[in-house]
C-alpha cells in the first residue's frame, strides 16, 4: 500500500491513487477476463464526454493536444492550463461532476488562444475551433447548469446544458404527445420532421442500423466478446447479452442482461450501460458508464450477511403492509475492489446498487457493491478531520476513531442493498418515469432511510458480526449531522442545491431539524449540526421513511414535488459561509479523482500471455493520456 493515496491536488480536488491488492491473487483466467472488460471501460469513456456537453470531446481533444507536450506552452501559461486540462479530464467536461456547475480557467480567453497558437501554429481550423470553444470554456452565464432541476420554475430541458435533448422543451413532451422508444439510451431531437429519438447503438449487420455512438459502442462490443473466452458461463452469457444490447440499443435486450448480469457472481464483476439517470432532470436518459471491480474477500462478510437478511429487515420496515414485497428476492451483496471506472462512475461513489428498474428489483433482485479501494483511499486522505472540524459534540473525534470507519461501511452496505432493494409499487409505469424529476432525489433519500432506520435495530446488527452496534449506529447518525454541512461547501454560491444526492441529505437533516430530533447551533462564532434528542430520532426516521415510501410506491407525484421543494433545496448562506471558510481553511478535499490502476499484458517468448502485471501510475494525466491514445480521441 502507498505512502498515502493522493498525489496532487488543484484547488478543492484530491487526486487518489485507487489500489486493488485483490489482484494479484486471481488465477490468469480471471484477470484476463479483467483486463478485456477494462478495455471496453476505456472505449465507453468518451460517450459521457459528449453527453454532458456537444462541445466536450472537441475541447478535450484539444486541452489533450496541448497537455502531450506541455512545454511547447508559454511558461506563464503553462500551469494554469494544465490544471484547467486535468480538472476538465476529472469531471468529464468543464461543470462540476457533483454540484454540476461550471468552473473556469485560471487564464483569460485571450492567453489561452496564443497559448494554443504558440503551441500547435496558428491555422484557420485552430482559430475556428478556439472561436467556437470561447463561449463554452470561458463565458461564466454560457452553460451553467449541466442539470437544472427548475427550482426557478424554468423549463430545465432548455436551461440545463447537457447534451441529452436537442431544441427539445418540456411541453413537447407532456401529456404523451410523443411516445419514446428509447427512453434510456438515446438523444432526442427536435428536426423540421418533429421529435427524432436518435439510438445509442452500434448497430448490426442484418438489423438495426448503426446509431449515434456506433464507432465507441463497436469498441466496446470488440472487447466485450475479447473477454468472453475468459469467463465463466454465467458471466459470459450476461457478457454476451451486454454486447447486444450495445449493437441492437433496444430496451428488451438491455433488460435481459440485467436480468443475467444479477445471476452472475465471479471474483469479477462489472456494472455497464447507459445506468444512472441523475444527468437527465427528467430521470429518463441514462449517462454512459462502466465500472470493473475484483472481489474483495477480506471485506466481504458483512456485505454478504446484510443480503441474505433482506426478508427480515423487509417485514420489519416502517411502511404500509400494503408497500412490503412479501417474497424479495435473495439479494447479492459483494465488497470489491475497483480496477477501473470510467464515464459516470467517480471515485466518489462507493456504492451502487441495480439494476434501477423496479420490475425487475421486485421479481429478479438486485446486486450491491461496496466500493471498498475508493472507501479506503478518500478515509485514509480526510482521515477525522470532518469530525474535528464539525463534530457537534466535544467527544466527536474520539468516538470516530472508534466506529468512523465501520459507521461508513455500514451506512453504504444497508443503503446499497436495503434501500434501493426493498419495498413494492403500485403503480403502473416505473416509478421513475412517474415521479419524473423529483424521483432520484426520494429515491436516494428512501435508500438512506432504510439504512438509518435498520441499523438502529442493535441485536439484528449484533448478530451480522458488527460490534457495539448501538455505538455504530449512533456515530452514524453524528455523521449524518456533519454530511448536513459538508454538502453546503459545495455550494460556495447562491441557497439553492441541485445535485440529487445533495437533495437527499438536506431533506433528511431538515425534516430532523423540524421535528427537533436535530439541531443547528452556534458555539464560539461556528455553525454544528448534530442530534438535539436521541428519542425523537428514530421514530422522525420513520416517519419521514413511510412517506418517502408512499410517495413511490403510489406515484404521488404532487406530494414528492411538495417534500423536495419543502426540505431539499434551499439553505442558509450564512452557515454554508462558515462550513466553507472552516473547511477551506484546514484544507480538507472536498472533491475527488481516480486514477485506476494500470493492467499490462506480459508475454513469453512465443507470444503467449503469462500474466497480468498491475501498476499503479500515480499520474492521473498520463494515465488519461493513455486512454485517448487507445480511444483515438
Amino acid at each position: 500500500m502507498t505512502a498515502t493515496p493522493e498525489t496532487e491536488r488543484i484547488a478543492q480536488r484530491a487526486f487518489l491513487q485507487i489500489e486493488c491488492p485483490s489482484f494479484d491473487a486471481l488465477p490468469l483466467r480471471s484477470k484476463l477476463l479483467a483486463y478485456h472488460l477494462s478495455r471496453a471501460a476505456i472505449h465507453l469513456d468518451p460517450i459521457y464526454v459528449d453527453q454532458m456537453a456537444d462541445y466536450g470531446l472537441a475541447a478535450k481533444h484539444l486541452l489533450l493536444t496541448l497537455a502531450e507536450n506541455p512545454e511547447r506552452l508559454p511558461a506563464s501559461s503553462r500551469p494554469a492550463i494544465l490544471d484547467f486540462t486535468k480538472l476538465f479530464l476529472a469531471n468529464h467536461g468543464n461543470r462540476n461532476e457533483s454540484t454540476g456547475r461550471k468552473f473556469l480557467p485560471e487564464l483569460s480567453a485571450q492567453d489561452f488562444a496564443e497559448a494554443a497558437r504558440a503551441a500547435l501554429g496558428s491555422t484557420e481550423d485552430l482559430d475556428r475551433l478556439l472561436a467556437e470553444l470561447e463561449r463554452p470554456l470561458f463565458d461564466p452565464t454560457f452553460a451553467v447548469a449541466m442539470t437544472d432541476k427548475g427550482s426557478d420554475g424554468s423549463d430545465f430541458l432548455e436551461s440545463s446544458a447537457n447534451n441529452l435533448y436537442s431544441n427539445v422543451r418540456l411541453a413537447d413532451l407532456e401529456g404523451g404527445a410523443f411516445e419514446e422508444r428509447y427512453p434510456l439510451n438515446s438523444r432526442l431531437v427536435r428536426t423540421s420532421a418533429g421529435l427524432v429519438e436518435q439510438v445509442y447503438r452500434a448497430g448490426e449487420t442484418n438489423g438495426n442500423p448503426p446509431g449515434l455512438y456506433a464507432r465507441e459502442l463497436a469498441a466496446v462490443v470488440e472487447s466485450l466478446q475479447a473477454a468472453l473466452p475468459y469467463a465463466d458461463p454465467q458471466e459470459a452469457a450476461a457478457i454476451s447479452a451486454l454486447a447486444r444490447f450495445y449493437r441492437t440499443g433496444e430496451p428488451a435486450d438491455w433488460l435481459d442482461y440485467n436480468r443475467l448480469w444479477l445471476q452472475a457472481d465471479g471474483a469479477i464483476d462489472f456494472v455497464s450501460g447507459f445506468v444512472e439517470v441523475y444527468r437527465d432532470a427528467r430521470g429518463a436518459k441514462g449517462s454512459a458508464q462502466m465500472i470493473v471491480v475484483v472481489h474483495d474477500q477480506a471485506a466481504d462478510a458483512l456485505m454478504r450477511k446484510i443480503a441474505e437478511s433482506a426478508a427480515y429487515f423487509e417485514a420489519r420496515a416502517p411502511w404500509d403492509e400494503r408497500f412490503k414485497n412479501p417474497d424479495p428476492k435473495p439479494p447479492v451483496g459483494k465488497a470489491v475492489e475497483t480496477v477501473i471506472a470510467t464515464g459516470d462512475f467517480h471515485v466518489s461513489a462507493i456504492g451502487v446498487n441495480l439494476p434501477n428498474e423496479q420490475e425487475l428489483r421486485e421479481t429478479c433482485g438486485s446486486k450491491s457493491l461496496l466500493f471498498t479501494s475508493s472507501m479506503r483511499a478518500i478515509g485514509r486522505v480526510r482521515g477525522s478531520r470532518v469530525a474535528e472540524l464539525l463534530g457537534a459534540e466535544p467527544e466527536a473525534v474520539e468516538k470516530f476513531a472508534r466506529h468512523g470507519a465501520l459507521a461508513a461501511r455500514l451506512h453504504t452496505a444497508l443503503h446499497e442493498i436495503l434501500g434501493h432493494g426493498s419495498g413494492k409499487c403500485l403503480t403502473d409505469d416505473d416509478p421513475q418515469t412517474v415521479l419524473q424529476e423529483v424521483y432520484s432525489t426520494l429515491e436516494e433519500t428512501r435508500a438512506d432511510l432504510v439504512s438509518y432506520y435498520h441499523a438502529a435495530d442493535a441485536q439484528k446488527i449484533a448478530e451480522l458480526g458488527v460490534p457495539e452496534p448501538h455505538e455504530v449506529w449512533r456515530e452514524m447518525i453524528r455523521q449524518l449531522g456533519r454530511t448536513g454541512l459538508v454538502t453546503l461547501n459545495r455550494y460556495p454560491e447562491g441557497d439553492t442545491v441541485e445535485e440529487d444526492h445533495d437533495r437527499n441529505r438536506l431533506l433528511i437533516v431538515n425534516w430532523l431539524v423540524e421535528d427537533g430530533a436535530f439541531a443547528r447551533f452556534e458555539r464560539d462564532g461556528h455553525w454544528y449540526l448534530g442530534v438535539a434528542d436521541w428519542d425523537r430520532v428514530r421514530p422522525a426516521l420513520a416517519a419521514l421513511l413511510s412517506e418517502v415510501m408512499r410517495i413511490k410506491a403510489t406515484g404521488d407525484l404532487a406530494a414528492g414535488r411538495a417534500l423536495v421543494n419543502r426540505y431539499a433545496i434551499r439553505f442558509d448562506p450564512a452557515v454554508r459561509d462558515d462550513v466553507v471558510a472552516r473547511l477551506a481553511a484546514a484544507e480538507i478535499p472536498t472533491y475527488w479523482a481516480g486514477i485506476y490502476p494500470r493492467l499490462e499484458p506480459i508475454s513469453n517468448d512465443e507470444g503467449e500471455i503469462t500474466d497480468i502485471k498491475v501498476t499503479l501510475p500515480r499520474d492521473f494525466l498520463a494515465q488519461q493520456l493513455e486512454w485517448a491514445r487507445i480511444n483515438a480521441t
